[in-house]
């Protein structure tokens, strides 16, 4: 099964009045499962929808005081999109990859956590992204996968990284590192000679 393991970093948890600072996407394919730093990645940094400045709270910006430096300063090595070009550029990328979802292709299988009441509302905002980006209506979230009887709630990614044995250092409320994390918890949850070709 071919999917996305998509994160967002944002300035807060309105979609309405919080922008979207940076998106990626980690492609992987449970059929072949490719070593992580192999697998096709799509990583932008998002310009303010206002062309003045992001809109958000204040502790959300305090989190991420190395991604804003980033893009005030436009560090070379990275892209930096306006809100209005992140779903072409993204469809690009899963058509180059072999990922395309439009033209009565299959939508996109996404993974991620929190990605369906968190993520997604935020990128349904973004400029034709409900177009370009049609995505399968189940998601796979990680701590559904590692929840175990007893628990009162849904583990968080820390806790699912234990049960998984699956390491969670890097730099942690990076869109990068955070998708990344999740291929490693669901490939852990779902091994390998369990998983039908399809």
């Amino acid at each position: 099964m071919k999917y996305a393991s998509i994160d967002i970093e944002t300035l807060g948890l309105d979609p309405d009045n919080c922008d979207i600072i940076e998106f990626a996407a980690v492609l992987d394919d449970l059929s072949t499962r490719s070593p992580l730093d192999l697998l096709p990645t799509f990583h932008c940094y998002v310009l303010p929808r206002s062309s003045y400045s992001y809109i958000g709270e204040p502790y959300a910006m305090s989190m991420h005081p190395e991604i804003l430096r980033r893009i005030g300063s436009k560090q070379a090595g990275y892209s930096y999109f306006q809100t209005s070009e992140v779903a072409e550029k993204f469809k690009q990328f899963l058509d180059n990859h072999g990922y395309g979802c439009v033209g009565g292709g299959p939508k996109l299988n996404v993974a991620g956590k929190n990605y369906a009441s968190f993520d997604a509302r935020f990128l349904r905002r973004l400029a034709n992204w409900n177009d370009l980006i049609p995505t399968a209506h189940r998601t796979i979230d990680p701590a559904i996968l590692f929840y175990q009887d007893g628990d009162e709630k849904l583990p968080d990614t820390k806790l699912c990284c234990k049960r998984a044995g699956v390491s969670i250092e890097g730099p942690e409320h990076t869109a990068i590192h955070d998708a990344k994390v999740v291929i490693q918890l669901v490939r852990a949850a779902m091994p390998q000679k369990v998983v039908p070709c399809l």
